[in-house]
């Protein structure tokens, strides 16, 4: 089966003010990707997410959305990539949203961006779930994300777009904990009450690779568990202690030893469910980090990483 490689943006694209989009997607299509995960949280700073100022890139009107995001598919399309999937700006919400305004304001960005994946060709948009439950409870919980999710499932019908929830973490005190999405029981139970109300199945899973190591989940039973549900992935690897969106096959558990991460669970649930999605790359910090003359042959790895997983996936 051919699978789509893809990268996100962050790191790979304009990495510099003179590098123009066109060089940026060259670059990566030259490293051996052929689709990108398109970063929507690019554009646009944290805190205007719940402005209500003006200020916010995602208050200007959808047609110079529109016109803004199609110079990004049609040069990608012009180096021969694809959009895999999107991400959709995201916040801490009990840092950020400190009333109803604020709230509404981050809905209307989330709404605009699924709109946007239309203009993409963009099938899937990773969308990340509330965590209020360490303040409210965990019932308060699921129906602040019912309320979410549902104010954005007429647009995602109309653009033809999947929304796919991320299993993310949370911080209490800036110790990592688990977020709402965190256990696969919940996030099946979620997905499966919103498919119902939507009348068809506008929502799936993310899965990211990272966030499940960082809390110890088994991963080839979380992925079991999440069978059909999972729609893309994140992968990305990290030291166990902190989400660092490292290069997959990175850290060990001791000098010489094997990687801290279970990237053959990954493999074996992924090969169990028959998984037909593309592999992503969520290793931006990774690449933000290196020197440019050197970040191309970093992206050549990752991309090498990729055809490795799928090799793996393919053999009987």
């Amino acid at each position: 089966m051919r699978r789509r490689i893809s990268t996100h943006l962050i790191g790979s694209l304009q990495r510099s003010e003179t590098e123009s989009i066109a060089e940026g997607f060259r670059r990566i299509k030259e490293a051996g990707f052929d689709s990108i995960d398109f970063n929507f949280e690019m554009f646009s700073e944290y805190d205007s997410l719940t402005s209500i100022d003006g200020r916010c890139f995602y208050d200007k009107m959808t047609f110079e959305l529109d016109d803004y995001f199609a110079k990004y598919k049609s040069e990608a399309y012009l180096q021969g990539l694809t959009v895999l999937q999107s991400h959709a700006p995201f916040l801490d919400y009990l840092s950020y949203i400190k009333d109803e305004a604020a709230y509404e304001h981050f809905v209307k960005v989330t709404n605009k961006v699924i709109e946007s994946c239309k203009v993409l060709g963009c099938a899937y948009i990773v969308v990340h779930p509330l965590c209020s439950a360490l303040r409210d409870g965990k019932s308060s919980e699921w129906e602040l994300n019912k309320k979410y999710f549902s104010a954005l499932l007429e647009t995602a019908r109309k653009s033809g777009c999947r929304i796919c929830i991320e299993n993310i973490f949370t911080r209490e005190n800036g110790a990592i904990r688990p977020g709402f999405s965190s256990d696969v029981d919940t996030c099946n139970s979620f997905i499966d009450e919103m498919n119902a109300a939507a009348g068809e199945d506008i929502f799936g899973l993310c899965f990211d690779f990272g966030h499940a190591s960082l809390l110890h989940k088994d991963i080839e039973e979380f992925i079991v568990k999440a069978d059909k549900r999972l729609k893309v992935v994140h992968l990305h690897d990290n030291d166990g202690t902190e989400d660092m969106h490292g290069i997959p096959y990175t850290y060990l558990k001791h000098w010489g030893g094997s990687p801290i991460n279970d990237w053959n669970g990954l493999i074996k649930g992924l090969k169990k469910i028959q998984y037909e999605g593309g592999i992503n790359f969520e290793t931006g910090p990774a690449l933000c980090s290196v020197p440019d003359p050197i970040a191309d042959s970093l992206r050549r790895h990752v991309a090498e990483v990729g055809k490795y997983i799928c090799k793996e996936l393919d053999k009987e």
